[in-house]
């Protein structure tokens, strides 16, 4: 009948759904004296916030799913586990609620549970529902049998899930099938630190004393105190200095008494330090870094940074790791679909690194426009899935070469028998240009960038618009003959190399920059938020799109036939 107060005394922690739980939440009792269980945990603030920052942080990044279309190429697809993992997992939760939730699950109970309910007739996936980890136990049909999951339900009952309608994600293991408890194997120091936390709230709840001990001096008052007399003195003493509104007041002691306080003092017991140590320990023991709780002790910009690098790639990749490979095994177990996160996500708060990352990817062809313009959640322009290639840079083997004509005989007649010989001929690659574009390209971009982008400080500082547009009729005036002058090179090259100059001048490419980016920054004038976004939007492409610009007058500008070797080397 008592048999519930033996499992409540032995530390027992797994009540049932309908218990209403009279009594207090106990846990297994620790060294340190603290009561320790996974809900108890939590109530500690630096777990709190390790678990509170991984959860959040893994909800919100951006997941996909994906098919593998061959060995080199992937793409994304549309697919209802989309809508499942990112808007709507049921009717009582969002995709990001049901990932931020099986999360905390997994790093408390080191096991994450999701109940698959499929559609009647075709058996499709329709809802993942996220499940308490504290109610599932692990089972088998037998020995050697395969998985089912039992889980506790309101009123005491049980009921079991098939392994095909579970979405079970374990983590760190030691027999494969299921997950270790972080709480339950690193009680201990986190039972250290709740009693570091529970000291520190004891001493302000007794107004800062210490304690001690009340001594009566036998020759001053007779008789002696009975044990209730003892303890009604001692709670009056209390009374008068007990609370933090107490703090440094006075209390009456009685004749023949005096107070002896005990001979630890808190700075010995280092308090604070041990609080820090923990905080750091658990920490560890999450992969968190401290600084991503808020704890900036020890930071610096330069360390902090690297701990960002680290948070990524040691604590959230191996978490995104274990939901993408549980997801493609247990609910895309067919054909070449899988999901992904996209780590890239966090660099949503950091603009500058994130427009300084895109940039990068754009101009050593990692990205295309419209794929950059897809992670910044905007509508894709036409001819913007186009790959750009480094411009003195090409792949061995596979010059873009113009196309060359038939050998023509050099000397003797070409019939009768007599000596012919021909000249072989050589194309003149457009990458021959391509290094003294990239260099015009990079010095027409960076001033245009640098010299519009301090007009806008000024602007914000002075809000005179009518000193602005009369500094911008004369920068782009005056940035002509700049342009030109960036060009000139790549004209001199072009004309000694075929014997023409281009069909377009320099002078031309150049009014018609001008004329593009005076009208683009005009426009946007009145709107500091455009002005900035018309930087920010120049910083990721307007070295690419002026390169690109007079490549293609170059290719326009090439003659159809190509120089001999000799005649080059002339």
């Amino acid at each position: 009948m008592f048999g519930w107060i033996k499992k409540l005394a032995s530390g027992w922690t797994n009540w049932a759904n309908g218990d209403d739980r009279w009594y207090f939440p106990r846990g297994a009792e620790t060294q340190s004296g603290v009561q320790v269980n996974e809900d108890i945990a939590l109530t500690f603030v630096t777990v709190w916030a390790c678990v509170s920052k991984l959860s959040k942080t893994m909800s919100t990044l951006p997941i996909h799913v994906f098919e593998k279309v061959s060995d080199d190429v992937s793409r994304r697809v549309d697919h209802p586990l989309n809508e499942i993992l990112t808007y709507r997992a049921n009717p009582d939760s969002t995709g990001l609620t049901l990932r931020e939730t099986m999360m905390a699950n997994l790093l408390l109970w080191g096991n994450a549970y999701a109940e698959i309910i499929r559609s009647d007739d075709r058996g499709e996936i329709r809802e993942l529902v996220a499940l308490p980890s504290r109610d599932i136990t692990i089972k088998r049909t037998t020995d050697l049998g395969e998985l089912y999951f039992e889980q506790q339900v309101v009123g005491g009952g049980k009921r079991q899930i098939r392994q095909q309608d579970m979405l079970y994600i374990p983590g760190m293991s030691l027999n494969g099938v299921a997950g270790l408890s972080v709480i339950g194997y690193q009680r201990e120091s986190i039972g250290l630190g709740m009693a570091a936390a529970e000291m520190s709230g004891s001493f302000y709840k007794n107004g800062c004393w210490g304690g001690g001990f009340i001594q009566r001096d036998p020759d001053k008052v007779a008789g002696k105190l009975s044990p209730d007399a003892a303890q009604l003195m001692i709670s009056d003493i209390n009374k008068q200095i007990q609370g933090s509104k107490k703090s440094f007041g006075l209390a009456l002691l009685r004749e023949g008494m005096t107070y002896q306080g005990i001979d630890i003092p808190l700075k010995d017991a280092e308090l604070l330090a041990s609080r820090k140590f923990q905080r750091i320990e658990i920490c560890g023991i999450f992969d968190v870094p401290p600084s991503k709780i808020h704890d900036l002790t020890d930071g610096k910009y330069n360390n902090v940074e690297q701990q960002d690098t680290g948070w990524a790639k040691d604590s959230l990749l191996p978490w995104a790791k274990r939901f993408e490979t549980a997801i493609r095994a247990q609910l895309l177990p067919e054909g070449n679909l899988y999901v992904k996160h996209n780590l890239a996500g966090l660099m949503r708060g950091d603009l500058t690194s994130q427009m300084e990352a895109f940039s990068k990817g754009r101009q050593w062809g990692i990205y295309s426009i419209n794929d950059v313009r897809q992670m910044l959640d905007l509508n894709p322009i036409a001819n913007g899935d186009d790959y750009l290639e480094p411009l003195n840079m090409v792949v061995v083997g596979t010059p873009r070469q113009i196309a060359l004509p038939a050998p023509e005989p050099v000397g003797g007649d070409g019939g009768d028998g007599g000596k012919s010989q021909t000249e072989p001929t050589v194309a003149v690659s457009v990458d021959y240009f391509e290094p003294l574009i990239n260099d015009a390209s990079r010095r027409i971009a960076n001033k245009e960038i640098k010299a519009v982008e301090n007009a806008i400080k000024r602007l914000e500082l002075s809000e005179d618009h009518d000193k602005f547009t009369a500094w911008l009729d004369k920068f782009y005036t005056d940035h002509i003959p700049f342009m030109v002058a960036c060009m000139e090179p790549i004209a001199s090259a072009f004309e000694l190399t075929y014997g023409s100059s281009w069909k377009s001048t320099p002078l031309s490419i150049a009014e018609g920059q001008s004329e593009r980016g005076h009208a683009m920054v005009t426009g946007a004038a009145e709107n500091p938020a455009k002005l900035a976004h018309i930087i920010d939007t120049w910083k990721l492409m307007l070295e690419a799109a002026i390169a690109d610009s007079i490549l293609s007058v170059v290719k326009q500008s090439t003659p159809e036939s190509t120089l001999s070797i000799k005649e080059l080397k002339s």
